[in-house]
């Protein structure tokens, strides 16, 4: 299913699929902007910051924050 997402340049359900999969996100930690400044962050959303040739997938807003604080994965 992932591979017909991006055949079919559905990019927004191949991305949610994605992070799914990889990055054992829950529904609301989808919630996110898609930035490609980082004077944009802050601390109270998720994000998906894009690099030249990278994205990094910041989530600020996730059930266990308090407990571990804020996550970083460099896609």
């Amino acid at each position: 299913m992932l591979n017909g997402y991006y055949r079919d340049k559905q990019y927004k359900k191949f991305v949610i699929l994605y992070l799914l999969i990889n990055y054992n996100t829950r529904n609301k930690d989808l919630v996110a902007r898609v930035v490609k400044d980082e004077t944009d962050l802050n601390d109270d959303e998720n994000f998906l910051l894009i690099r030249d040739k990278d994205v990094v997938y910041i989530r600020n807003d996730y059930k266990t924050k308090s407990r571990y604080g804020g996550k970083r994965d460099i896609i």
